[in-house]
């Protein structure tokens, strides 16, 4: 989808191929992809990258299935109808542990990827969860450790977004770990939450917004539910686009700005003061330079306190919308 136009038509990514009866796709004889049980996208422009858990792909060298693909698609120009461009995991070599392929996986954000399995019992030949280092090879079984994960029923797991903690479907309940990984790239997973009961049994899918809530399907009382987890600084900023460009403007600006509007002090250090002399204030709003909207607030009154103690040292917009018009004002953090 273009995300500048999302009311356009879609773009295939898989189209014109041949279906076999295993589940396979084929075009002219080349295996192009399986069933897809999972998938993840990174990169962007002519460096974007799909990355799939396939339950059906084999070749030459992934001669068994279960194996993670990746398809660099870039702009995708026309559909992929072409054999994978890497497989990232290869079950083959690593003993063969996929076995259900209700699977989800999610990059660790070191160069490796998390899968994880439907399984009833956690079993080191069939394990919930594994994880693989940058060259594919495996280096972290949860079977091994059964009492870790014990059960993963429909496989729901996801790692937020700076990869330092995973979250992972436990039939009815939802169980947080902190990853932490030795020098030479190996993971430990230690337990710090758990969410239960999640919302009945079987997690099918969870995952992590830029903030660190959590979002957590489940298949059996299909429901949605959100968590926020515990932190010790409980806002986030949401990045803008470099090349993203807001211009500030005045609707209905009123002309004599400084005898309507007071700001004081200015500059400040904890606390602005906004007041009207002559109308109430319905709304104000601080934007940085780069045109960052940093707060709004809606009021009734005639005067306002703002709170700027949070603020890096330097000049700010301040925008102030009353029953007259629109003033906007360069204030300064000191």
């Amino acid at each position: 989808m273009d995300p500048a136009n999302p009311a356009g038509a879609f773009k295939p990514v898989f189209e014109g191929l041949t279906l076999t009866s295993s589940g396979l796709s084929t075009f002219n004889g080349v295996n192009v992809h399986g069933s897809i049980a999972h998938c993840w996208v990174l990169g962007t422009g002519a460096d974007t990258k799909l990355y799939t858990f396939d339950e059906d792909y084999v070749d030459a060298v992934a001669t068994s299935v279960g194996n993670v693909l990746q398809y660099n698609i870039g702009t995708l120009e026309t559909p992929w109808q072409s054999a994978p461009s890497a497989v990232v995991y290869n079950d083959a070599l690593n003993g063969n542990l996929q076995q259900n392929m209700n699977s989800c996986i999610a990059p660790d954000n070191h160069g490796g990827w998390w899968i994880s399995q439907y399984r009833a019992t956690d079993a080191a030949t069939i394990p919930s969860l594994i994880h693989i280092d940058t060259n594919g090879v495996l280096n972290f079984n949860s079977g091994l450790t059964p009492s870790l994960i014990v059960n993963s029923y429909t496989g729901g797991m996801a790692v937020n977004q700076d990869g330092t903690i995973l979250a992972m479907g436990c039939q009815d309940e939802v169980k947080i770990f902190a990853i932490s990984y030795s020098e030479t790239g190996i993971p430990t997973l230690t337990r710090l939450h758990s969410i239960k009961p999640a919302m009945g049994s079987n997690t099918a899918g969870i995952s992590f917004d830029r903030a660190g809530n959590l979002y957590v399907i489940s298949n059996t009382s299909e429901r949605l539910g959100v968590w926020a987890l515990p932190k010790a600084d409980n806002q986030f900023t949401t990045p803008a686009p470099s090349g993203q460009v807001i211009t500030i403007t005045s609707l209905n600006p009123i002309k004599d700005q400084g005898e309507i509007i007071k700001v004081y002090p200015n500059p400040a250090v904890d606390q602005l003061i906004v007041e009207s002399k002559s109308s109430n204030i319905e709304k104000i709003a601080l934007y940085d330079l780069k045109g960052s909207l940093l707060y709004s607030e809606s009021s009734n009154t005639n005067r306002v306190n703002l709170s700027v103690s949070t603020l890096q040292p330097g000049v700010y917009i301040l925008k102030v919308k009353t029953t007259e018009g629109t003033v906007t004002k360069r204030i300064m953090k000191q």
